[in-house]
């Protein structure tokens, strides 16, 4: 049975057995779960985690994706054909996406003709584009999108959930120009090392209203990394003992701004400015300098 007609059609009845598929595996990609989590003062560590893969399949036709579980993720292989028994069907669709349980089989098969564009389809399956967004118009887009911007708010990480799965949420505010947004990370987005300061960018968000009033989420494709920033010809005029560790000081840039530097980067820079203000070239991640030059 064709792809889409399998996955657009209602079952005769509950427990229908389906044809089998034959398919070629376009694309694999890890796709860890974590099944449970450990909770400590103001962090969540995964406590038990399943070694899943998303894999982008088709029929020569249309392209779907399927959760192969840890003890399937192995026994396939990109680029190869198989013939599929014993799958479900799950969701309330149509269109509906495909199980894989226990009583599900592999068998290689003949190989398919794959034209590119199946190709093309099956990575924006499993790395949806996520283009830069202005955070001012970020609560107005409906889709998937990428929002810059300094950290100005970080909540505690929470556990929220049933009894049963509880998973960590933490809150941030982000601010870029004068608009300040809220966001919800959650999972692993939550338990990102983040700080207030810190200049970021987090792919794959998505915008929802909620009691709480409107914000962005996170989504199971989001990534958040540390903006780098060159700056040339800046001016230090001060230096501090950091907040943040033993090993950490804080400089203040003439334009009011800081950053934070470690002490053994920062040594040779000490003495200069005990007679002047210093002028420099500096590299930053975030709001941390990992590189800076004497001008």
């Amino acid at each position: 049975m064709a792809l889409a007609k399998l996955l657009n059609s209602r079952p005769e009845a509950p427990y229908h057995h389906l044809p089998p598929l034959h398919v070629s595996i376009l694309k694999l990609k890890e796709r860890p779960k974590v099944l449970s989590w450990t909770f400590t003062e103001n962090t969540a560590i995964p406590a038990s985690v399943k070694n899943n893969k998303i894999a982008a399949l088709t029929d020569g036709e249309l392209v779907t994706t399927v959760t192969l579980f840890e003890e399937f993720a192995g026994k396939v292989k990109e680029g190869s054909s198989y013939i599929i028994r014993g799958h479900e069907l799950r969701g309330q669709g149509p269109p509906f996406y495909i199980n894989v349980t226990s009583r599900t089989q592999f068998f290689r098969g003949p190989a398919l003709k794959i034209e590119e564009h199946l190709v093309a389809k099956a990575e924006a399956l499993l790395e949806p584009p996520s283009p830069l967004t202005p955070l001012d118009a970020s609560l107005g887009t409906n889709s998937i999108m990428t929002v810059e911007g300094e950290v100005v708010e970080v909540s505690a990480i929470k556990k929220v959930g049933s009894r049963k799965e509880q998973i960590p949420l933490r809150t941030i505010k982000l601010k870029q120009d004068q608009h300040i947004i809220p966001l919800s990370l959650w999972r692993e987005a939550a338990t990102v090392a983040l700080a207030v300061g810190d200049t970021i960018s987090l792919s794959h968000v998505k915008a929802s209203k909620s009691s709480y009033g409107n914000q962005l989420q996170t989504t199971t494709f989001t990534m958040i990394k540390a903006k780098e920033e060159v700056r040339t010809s800046s001016c230090i005029i001060g230096v501090m003992e950091g907040e943040e560790g033993e090993n950490l000081l804080r400089v203040l840039f003439e334009d009011g701004q800081t950053a934070l530097i470690s002490q053994e980067m920062w040594a040779p820079f000490d003495e200069p400015l005990q007679l002047d203000k210093i002028q420099v070239n500096v590299k930053l991640s975030g709001n941390t300098i990992v590189h800076i030059r004497q001008m």
